[in-house]
C-alpha cells in the first residue's frame, strides 16, 4: 500500500479521477523483521525483505545546513556560521550548496532551532525567497532520465502563506501593536504584522475567506485602533486590499529554462504542471514548523504531496511529458515565491533530495496511519533485504530512549510496511545472518 493510500485511513480525502490508474507493477508492501544498534550507537541495521534494489544508497542531498552530505559525502560548507550569512549562488559545492537561489536567504544560528541537535538552519524574509537547482544533482545540469523524485523539507512561516492579506489604510484610526489579534467583525480574529513600505496593512487571517473580511470592522485586541476592510481589489495600486494569490513553495523542472520536460508547481491554493491543474490543498500552521513533502514518478505518470504527514492530494499526468534523453527533474525552487507577503518570514531545515521514492522513516507509533511525528532517515547501505541507517532522531532528541521509536521502510512504487518496528536499545549487535522469513 502506498502512502498515499494508507493516508485514506487518516483523514477523508477526495481521490482525483483515475489516480494511479496508470498500470505498474504491483509490489508487495516491504517487510521490517529487525532492528538492530551498531555499536557505534548512530547507526542501525533494519532487516527484511521486499526493500528493493537501490542503485545508490545514499540520497542526492540531505542538507541539514550546518551539516550536509550530497550523495552520501559530507559537505560542512555552512558549519561555521556564527550569526548569519547569505547563501549565495555558485556552482562550486565548496562554496554554497545551491547553483541557483534568490539572494536574501541567509544561513542563520541565532534563531530557536526546530530540534536541538540542529546548531542552524535558513532563514529570509519577505514573499519571494527561495533555494534551488541543488549541486549534488548536477545543479542546472542534471543527469538524463532518472523517472522519480522524492523531496522532504520542513518550513516555518511566520504566517500561513494562503491566510495572508495586505489593504489599504483609508478608515485607520489608531495605532495597532505589532502581532495583536486582530477582532475582525462576524467572531473571526487574525493577527497585525504591520505595515509595509508600501504603506499597507499586512495581517494574516488563518481560516477566514474573502466574503467574511470584505467590509468588515477589524478592532486591536490591545491597542483598540480600527480599521474597515476594503471592498474592492487593489490590482497592484491604488485603494483596497491584496488577496494571499498564488505562492509557491515548491517548483520541479528538467529544463533550466523550463520550456521543456517536467514542469511542476506547489503553491497553498493548487499545483500545476504537466498540462493537469489540481485544486488539493490543505493550510500550514502560521508560526509552526511544517513537514512538506512530495513523490513525484514520472514512469507511472502520478505525483502525491503531504503536509505533516497528512498525503492530501496528487494527481495523474502523462507519462510522454518528461524530457527522455535530456535531463532528470529536480528542485528548481524550494521557499516561497509569491507577490503578496512583505512582511513575511520563512525558516527551512532537514531538506532530504533523492531521485527514488525509496526510503526509511522513524516514527512515533506501530501502526502507520496513527503516526503523528516521524523523521526521514539517510541510508548508508540498502539492498532488498538489509539497509544500514545513520540514525537521525530530530524532534525526537529529547525522549531520552529509543523505545517507542518505530521503523518503516519505503520501496520504489512508495508502497511502505503498514506495521512498524520498534527499535530494540538492547538490542546492540546486528545478528550473524539476516534473520530467515517464511513466506
Amino acid at each position: 500500500m502506498t502512502m498515499y493510500e494508507s493516508s485514506k485511513h487518516k483523514v477523508a480525502i477526495f481521490l482525483v479521477s483515475g489516480l494511479f490508474a496508470l498500470p505498474f507493477h504491483v509490489q508487495a508492501d516491504p517487510v521490517v523483521s529487525a532492528v538492530v544498534l551498531q555499536d557505534t550507537m548512530n547507526r542501525i541495521s533494519v532487516f527484511g525483505k521486499d526493500f528493493g534494489s537501490k542503485k545508490q544508497a545514499a540520497p542526492i542531498l540531505v542538507d541539514r545546513v550546518d551539516i550536509a552530505y550530497e550523495n552520501g559525502l559530507k559537505n560542512s560548507v555552512y558549519s561555521d556560521v556564527d550569526g548569519s550569512e547569505a547563501v549565495i549562488r555558485s556552482t562550486d559545492s565548496n562554496e554554497s550548496l545551491w547553483e541557483k537561489s534568490s539572494l536574501n536567504v541567509h544561513v542563520d544560528s541565532t534563531r530557536v532551532k526546530r530540534h536541538p541537535a540542529s546548531r542552524s538552519h535558513y532563514f529570509f524574509e519577505g514573499e519571494n525567497n527561495f533555494l534551488g537547482w541543488p549541486n549534488a544533482y548536477g545543479g542546472l545540469d542534471t543527469p538524463a532520465d532518472n523517472r522519480q523524485l522524492y523531496v522532504s523539507w520542513w518550513y516555518k512561516p511566520k504566517v500561513d502563506p494562503g491566510s495572508y492579506w495586505a489593504f489599504t489604510t483609508e478608515t485607520l484610526i489608531g495605532t495597532f501593536q505589532e502581532s495583536e489579534t486582530l477582532l475582525v467583525e462576524g467572531g473571526y480574529e487574525g493577527v497585525f504584522l504591520g505595515i509595509d513600505s508600501d504603506g499597507l496593512i499586512n495581517a494574516g487571517f488563518s481560516g477566514v475567506s474573502k466574503q467574511s473580511l470584505v467590509g468588515a470592522r477589524i478592532e486591536g485586541e490591545k491597542s483598540g485602533a480600527t480599521v474597515t476592510f476594503p471592498t474592492e481589489f487593489r490590482g497592484g495600486s491604488g485603494s483596497g486590499f491584496e488577496t494571499p494569490g498564488s505562492q509557491k513553495f515548491l517548483r520541479i523542472w528538467e529544463d533550466p529554462y523550463g520550456k521543456d520536460g517536467i514542469r511542476f508547481s506547489w503553491t497553498q491554493m493548487h499545483q500545476t504542471g504537466m498540462g493537469v491543474v489540481n485544486w488539493d490543498s490543505q493550510p500550514l500552521k502560521g508560526n509552526q514548523w511544517n513537514h512538506l513533502e512530495v513523490e513525484l514518478d514520472t514512469v507511472t505518470g502520478r505525483v502525491a504531496l503531504a503536509i505533516n504527514g497528512n498525503f492530501f492530494g496528487g494527481f495523474d499526468f502523462d507519462p510522454a511529458r518528461d524530457a527522455e534523453g535530456k535531463w532528470s527533474p529536480t528542485v528548481a525552487a524550494l521557499g516561497l515565491n509569491g507577490k503578496v507577503g512583505k512582511l513575511q518570514e520563512g525558516e527551512i531545515d532537514d531538506i532530504y533530495i533523492d531521485r527514488s521514492l525509496q526510503r526509511v522513516i522513524i516514527g512515533d507509533s506501530p501502526e502507520y496511519s496513527k503516526l503523528t511525528q516521524y523523521e526521514v532517515q539517510r541510508p548508508i547501505s540498502w539492498e532488498d533485504g538489509e539497509i544500514e541507517l545513520a540514525l537521525f532522531l530530530g524532534e525526537f532528541e529529547d525522549r531520552g530512549t529509543l523505545g517507542g521509536l518505530y521503523v518503516y521502510v519505503f520501496d520504489d512504487q512508495g508502497n511502505v510496511n503498514q506495521k512498524g518496528y520498534e527499535i530494540c536499545e538492547d538490542c546492540k549487535a546486528p545478528p550473524s545472518s539476516t534473520p530467515l522469513i517464511v513466506e
